[in-house]
């Protein structure tokens, strides 16, 4: 848009340097609608801009020529009557030369001056004319397809980015599930070691501190159970309860060693207590 933004302002204002005139307007095809939308004006009003901002290709000033694709001289006087011959005609035109802009076979908008001096054009202003419409749609249509294959790259880019993502997050879901397997081998000599001595022992505070070990086995081997579900991408599990009191319990007992030893080693107590 920028580009072609520049193209347009440069043309008109080249266009009517040739001619002398006053007064101009750049128009740009909309094939949606079927109309010609104001893209550059110079030395019109507001109020001019507002009433003809969009004109049907019938109403327009390159049908008006009468000659459909060429380019021609009108005058306001003969112009259809009409909201159109009403704006041109309170805007003060009395003359304007219309030049439709194409390229390969297409119609992509128009160029109208207005205004030259005596109210006439001369024939080498209106050959330099042609031959500067014919330029400048050439430039509009490479400027639109630049922005189509700048737009098409930009899209590319980020597929390709999120292509590199992917194949980052795979390689870490790999990469974790190599690990959770490791882990997994490990807690299994922990916790065969942890039920065998409970077979043996018959301590209540050894076998308490062995229960603790056998249970915290089974928790990191249900964690490493998930870790690697995630990693298989499964979403067919439904979601559990959590008893968030239990979990608190395990936490306590998982941790006495650290906040209820150490501290009655300096003559504190601290008691827990849960619901």
């Amino acid at each position: 848009n920028f580009l072609q933004n520049i193209i347009k302002e440069a043309a008109l204002i080249a266009a009517m340097e040739v001619t002398q005139t006053r007064r101009g307007v750049i128009r740009l095809h909309d094939e949606e609608t079927q109309e010609l939308v104001i893209a550059a004006h110079r030395g019109v009003s507001q109020s001019f801009i507002q009433r003809t901002r969009r004109l049907s290709l019938r109403e327009s000033l390159v049908a008006q020529a009468g000659q459909p694709g060429k380019t021609a001289v009108i005058r306001v006087e003969d112009y259809g009557e009409g909201p159109v011959k009403a704006a041109l005609l309170e805007e003060g035109f009395q003359v304007f030369v219309a030049i439709p802009l194409r390229a390969r076979d297409r119609l992509l908008g128009s160029l109208a001056v207005g205004d030259p001096p005596d109210n006439t054009f001369l024939p080498s202003q209106l050959i330099l004319l042609e031959a500067m419409g014919q330029q400048i749609g050439l430039a509009i249509d490479n400027a639109r397809v630049h922005n189509q294959l700048t737009h098409a790259f930009e899209e590319l880019k980020a597929t390709q980015e999120q292509l590199v993502w992917s194949e980052r997050l795979k390689a870490l879901g790999e990469m974790a599930a190599g690990v959770a397997h490791d882990f997994n081998n490990r807690l299994t000599v922990i916790l065969g070691r942890a039920q065998l001595l409970l077979r043996k022992v018959a301590d209540p505070d050894l076998r308490n501190g062995l229960q603790l070990i056998e249970q915290t086995a089974l928790d990191s081997a249900e964690t490493v159970r998930r870790v690697l579900e995630f990693t298989r991408r499964r979403r067919d599990q439904p979601s559990s309860p959590v008893h968030v009191t239990a979990l608190v319990e395990e936490a306590i007992a998982g941790t006495r060693g650290k906040w209820k030893d150490e501290a009655q080693a300096q003559g504190v107590t601290i008691s827990v207590e849960t619901a």
